[in-house]
């Protein structure tokens, strides 16, 4: 797809990024640790690495910008997000970090900066968020209201995504 793309549309390939929510968070951090060449970054939102069957480990032959996002009352990612963070954090041999990024009433970011090749390793945890993407309302209109201080993540990731294009 992506070098359709290159083919056919504008795309540098040389800045491809993915996102997904949910088990498209699962498959955004597996294409990261499967096909790192092909991403500048991702951005897992409420989902992390799930290992299984023919994927047995996260093993990216090039560093990667990670960037993810998990609401504290979600399930699916709050039990092992710190994991998949200082797991993306030692992939990519950062050397400072975690340190806050953003701090609000519902949110705290924290990044590990000083990784090989210009990436970074962020993490974002929005308090009283379930298993919503944080800041945007669902596309069926049945988002349950959230704080008005919640980071948009999808503004975040691209201001994030900015510093490295």
């Amino acid at each position: 797809m992506i070098e359709w793309m290159a083919q056919n549309s504008c795309l540098d390939p040389s800045n491809v990024f993915a996102t997904g929510f949910s088990n498209g968070g699962m498959i955004t951090n597996r294409v990261g640790c499967q096909l790192s060449p092909l991403f500048k970054g991702i951005a897992p939102v409420a989902g992390n690495i799930r290992t299984g069957g023919d994927f047995e480990e996260c093993a990216p032959s090039t560093s990667l910008s990670w960037i993810s996002f998990c609401g504290a009352s979600d399930g699916v990612c709050n039990s092992d997000f710190d994991e998949a963070a200082l797991t993306w954090g030692r992939l990519n041999n950062c050397a400072t970090g975690p340190l806050p990024t953003f701090v609000s009433a519902t949110t705290r970011c924290e990044a590990w900066t000083d990784c090989d090749d210009g990436s970074f390793v962020e993490k974002c945890l929005i308090d009283d968020l379930g298993h919503e993407w944080p800041g945007r309302p669902r596309p069926d209109g049945n988002s349950p209201p959230q704080a008005p201080s919640n980071v948009d993540a999808t503004m975040y990731m691209f201001q994030r995504w900015s510093t490295l294009v």
